[in-house]
């Protein structure tokens, strides 16, 4: 009656199983062993080819249909999915909630209708996501938007960007480049031709065996834009569980902060780099965003139900990397992010979860 998808700690459990067996098959039926190994192929059997990158230590699946994003990654040596969240989607039992603190429902309610909740106010966390939860997507919105916009989902993206399908232009061996054109927003001339605005990204893949960097450049640009104000960001999804537990944490130079963590922080204080922690399953991840304004940080959570009614649970964490961004004929826009995985743990006796 109650867990399910919602439940990351199933989930993970489940990915960790399967990410150990696929890093078997993989050392037993590949005749290489060093180098990241790329294929292209319809990998979730939805009509559109992705792209599968493997080595010793990474596994990414990379869906151009998406926005040309990474919808799984996973780190090998420990058997852990880094992208391992959930979509925030209407559920039936959330008009219960609504109506139950609206006081709508006056009836007797049986045992089985009855609303619990763990805490006071929750429908005020029924937030419902537009896209899946992937990494390395790209978020163009105005830019009177402010990090509490993020945080209430209420950013107004251009939708066609950030979830458009991108054409593959380049496959291999270490790197994957992909562009698509998008209407410019605002731009037409006098005869109310529609101008285009051509997005790329190009991914970068370097793996060991304990350890991989992934590194994503990308670039706006539209012939007759208008300079014109507007903000820019790459989004990455990471889930380490625990947000209150002390081994899982964002590490800055200012300190450490719990995954529960919200907030807005301006580059300068973070030197454009994040750091994000999970010791108990013993990965590490650092994000580099140079010259981001800011990073926006909030956690992504569901309203589920469980035995004790309903409650709100992690499902990870969503950062923005943020740019200004002016956009003209003369002057594309260009960013890069970067990611590294590796061992939370220095190798040893003790460096495998027990």
């Amino acid at each position: 009656m109650f867990g399910g998808i919602y439940a990351p700690h199933l989930r993970t459990e489940l990915w960790s199983e399967l990410i150990r067996a696929e890093t078997l098959l993989d050392e037993i039926g590949r005749s290489r062993s060093d180098g990241v190994h790329i294929e292209q192929t319809d990998f979730d059997a939805d009509g559109r080819e992705e792209l599968y990158m493997t080595s010793k230590s990474l596994a990414a699946l990379l869906k151009p249909a998406d926005g040309g994003t990474l919808m799984a990654l996973d780190f090998r040596p420990a058997g852990v999915a880094l992208v391992n969240s959930m979509q925030r989607r209407p559920e039936a039992y959330h008009r219960r909630l609504r109506d139950a603190s609206s006081g709508a429902n006056s009836q007797v309610a049986s045992i089985h209708n009855q609303v619990r909740c763990k805490e006071i106010g929750l429908e005020r966390f029924l937030r419902y996501d537009r896209w899946p939860r992937s990494a390395f997507r790209l978020l163009l919105f105005p830019a009177a938007k402010t990090f509490k916009d993020y945080e209430e989902l209420k950013l107004e993206e251009n939708a066609a960007l950030a979830s458009g399908a991108y054409r593959l232009l380049e496959n291999g061996p270490t790197s994957i480049s992909l562009e698509c054109e998008v209407p410019c927003p605002d731009c037409a001339d006098a005869g109310g031709r529609l101008e285009l605005m051509r997005c790329s990204k190009r991914f970068s893949f370097a793996a060991g065996n304990r350890g991989y960097h992934i590194h994503c450049a990308s670039r706006l640009s539209c012939a007759n834009a208008q300079a014109r104000p507007a903000l820019v960001g790459v989004e990455m999804i990471l889930n380490f569980l625990a947000p209150r537990e002390q081994d899982r944490y964002f590490e800055t130079p200012a300190g450490r902060h719990p995954l529960a963590w919200s907030a807005a922080v301006s580059g300068g204080e973070t030197g454009s780099r994040l750091r994000i922690v999970d010791e108990w399953q013993n990965v590490a991840v650092t994000l580099e965003a140079p010259f981001a304004k800011e990073f926006w940080i909030t956690p992504i959570e569901t309203i589920s139900e469980s035995e004790e009614g309903f409650e709100r649970v992690y499902q990870g964490s969503q950062i923005l990397a943020v740019w200004p961004l002016e956009l003209t004929g003369s002057k594309p826009w260009t960013a890069e992010v970067s990611m590294r995985v590796e061992a939370a743990r220095p190798p040893g006796p003790h460096s495998h979860r027990g």
